[in-house]
């Protein structure tokens, strides 16, 4: 094998092949390296055979050299072995592919048992946002004609609607979401903001009262003048209008949310020093400026949100229906599939006793969605290994969340 001086972690992710394994390595670290030597250890202590080992990166071409430098790692470990030439000769049958190819391959062969043709072609990026861009924009076209009040709303808050709606709409995907249970969600934290708005309420009236009475003892202080004339000293004017919103009794007039707001704004005005006024008042005051002004425009959030999944909906059956008559799927796809074939029972068995190994590559450019298909297949038959570097993501815009690669890391250490 070519020369390698690996470090202590690198050393026992590769000979520690009975265990779960993650590794954290910068670029140029030999990253690639420690997994083929693992891939290698396996197969040479006969605890599986290379097609019973599935390795899985995040670019065609880094699948590609990794097969290439295992096959020339495996004629070095083994072609003076003639015990070993077996075994050499079926180093190619190690599943090595990209995520999306992984997917494919499943649905290939399970097809049936989802109603899908194996037959279909994979729309690479730009094919398929280009598809998606034209069915939001015929979609928005439609909805324009009818004059929607919500859409004109989109649109004017928004200059860049099309993208962002794309956006969206694939972030749900690649989170494995339907657009019904991202709307549910969606609408659980929106209440928990309205909530979280009121409390906040509650907590700055509290805390302007007691700062209002600690105000001549901090008068001495010049880095706090400007907060005791410019906002204490108008808080007993202000007070009533806090507590009519609070208490929800009324409703709030526009004039007097103008002056709830104009109120808050008077907090630019001046410094609150922690040392007279204490932590929690300086947190209270200034989170309750954030936040309060929500509490006005909680229906317009409301409405705008139903509006986006109306539009979300229609967007997504104009999209499916053009993949469907083109008989082609996106990466989302794929993944979303292969998700659904392999939940299934009598699927899942048969391909747990054909995997005893899953090997991951680059892990901090999982996403969500890859995650649970992972998960789905670590089981106590299989043996999860995987590397990365958290600050070397490079598909963050494509969903990729780095903190999976933590969370996971921890997962092996749990289970050892």
């Amino acid at each position: 094998m070519s020369k390698f001086n690996p470090t202590d972690e690198q050393r026992q992710a590769m000979d520690s092949v009975n265990t779960h394994a993650a590794v954290t390595a910068g670029a140029g670290a030999g990253k690639t390296k420690v997994l083929i030597s693992r891939i290698l250890n396996i197969v040479l202590e006969n605890k599986a055979d290379f097609h019973e080992i599935v390795a899985i990166t995040f670019t065609e071409k880094a699948a590609t050299e990794m097969k290439v430098k295992l096959r020339r790692e495996a004629r070095e470990e083994m072609s003076n072995r003639l015990e070993l030439r077996d075994k050499l000769a079926e180093a190619s049958l190690c599943h090595i592919s990209t995520i999306h190819s992984f997917c494919s391959s499943i649905i290939r062969r399970f097809a049936l048992d989802l109603h899908q043709t194996p037959d279909y072609q994979v729309l690479v990026e730009d094919e398929s946002l280009l598809l998606l861009t034209r069915s939001i924009e015929e979609i928005l076209t439609e909805l324009e004609d009818e004059n929607l009040d919500y859409l004109i709303r989109f649109q004017a808050d928004n200059f860049n609607l099309v993208r962002d709606l794309a956006s969206t709409y694939n972030n749900i995907r690649e989170f494995g979401y339907s657009l019904d249970e991202a709307k549910e969600l969606t609408h659980r934290r929106f209440l928990d903001a309205v909530d979280c708005s009121y409390t906040a309420l509650e907590n700055y009236i509290d805390s302007m009262d007691k700062a209002f009475d600690l105000k001549e003892d901090a008068r001495g202080s010049s880095k706090t003048a400007k907060f005791i004339t410019v906002v204490l000293e108008k808080w007993p004017e202000n007070r009533d209008l806090f507590l009519k919103l609070r208490d929800k009794k009324e409703k709030i007039s526009p004039s007097d949310q103008l002056a709830i707001v104009e109120y808050l704004s008077l907090l630019d005005n001046g410094t609150i020093n922690e040392r007279l006024f204490g932590k929690k008042i300086i947190e209270d005051v200034s989170f309750g400026n954030d936040v309060i002004p929500f509490i006005f425009t909680k229906d317009d959030v409301s409405s705008l949100l139903r509006g986006l999944y109306e539009i979300l909906d229609l967007v997504d059956k104009r999209y499916q229906n053009l993949k469907k008559e083109r008989h082609v799927l996106d990466f989302i796809d794929l993944q979303l599939k292969a998700l659904e074939i392999i939940r299934q029972e009598d699927v899942k068995k048969e391909l747990l006793e054909e995997i005893k190994y899953i090997m991951v590559d680059e892990y901090q450019d999982t996403n969500y969605l890859q995650q649970r298909i992972i998960d789905e297949l670590w089981s106590d038959s299989v043996n999860l290994f995987i590397v990365g570097d958290p600050k070397q993501s490079i598909y963050r815009f494509r969903g990729a969340e780095v903190a999976l690669f933590e969370k996971t890391k921890k997962e092996i250490v749990a289970r050892g």
